[in-house]
């Protein structure tokens, strides 16, 4: 497996709005040079509708991410890992992190597979749609210790299509 190397040329974030979960927790990053299409980096699609992707009944996500593989050990993976997730209602995100928590700017999801408190921020969360996968969440927080009764939160990507698609057409 080769890997590539690229300077990041800038880097374009959303204002933080103080609460936890963050409702704006994303940056984009404009890479000096574009990356390599290959086997092993390829684009993931972008959308501003992902309700039925997201609903808990019907869901067929994936998150992946490079952290440790348990909460008790201090060590950083060198593979990439995957794990499948499923989608949780708003009652039970609210359950686990309160009535602050809005479905508008945050998803959440079981926490079996919280890469939230593995070291994983920032982790996409992709969720199929006709056997299409779509990027809908970005790893935002999780449990200190990865408690069970912790979900794992994402930044709803649909939330934030326009500022998206703003940043890519003003390149």
């Amino acid at each position: 497996m080769s890997g590539q190397t690229a300077a990041v040329e800038s880097v374009q974030s959303l204002a933080h709005d103080g609460t936890f979960p963050p409702v704006s927790d994303l940056s984009m990053i404009r890479l000096s040079v574009p990356a390599r299409i290959g086997s092993m980096i390829f684009p993931v699609c972008l959308t501003d509708k992902d309700d039925e992707m997201v609903n808990e009944d019907n869901s067929s996500c994936v998150t992946t991410g490079w952290g440790t593989r348990k909460s008790t050990l201090d060590l950083h993976a060198d593979i990439m890992h995957m794990a499948r997730v499923k989608s949780l209602s708003e009652k039970a995100c609210k359950t686990g992190w309160g009535d602050g928590f809005s479905m508008k700017f945050l998803l959440c999801t079981d926490a079996a597979a919280s890469t939230s408190c593995l070291g994983d921020s920032g982790a996409p969360l992709m969720c199929a749609n006709n056997g299409v996968y779509y990027l809908v969440g970005l790893t935002t927080g999780g449990g200190k210790k990865c408690e069970p009764q912790k979900p794992a939160v994402f930044t709803r990507v649909s939330a934030h299509h326009s500022w998206i698609q703003h940043f890519i057409k003003n390149a």
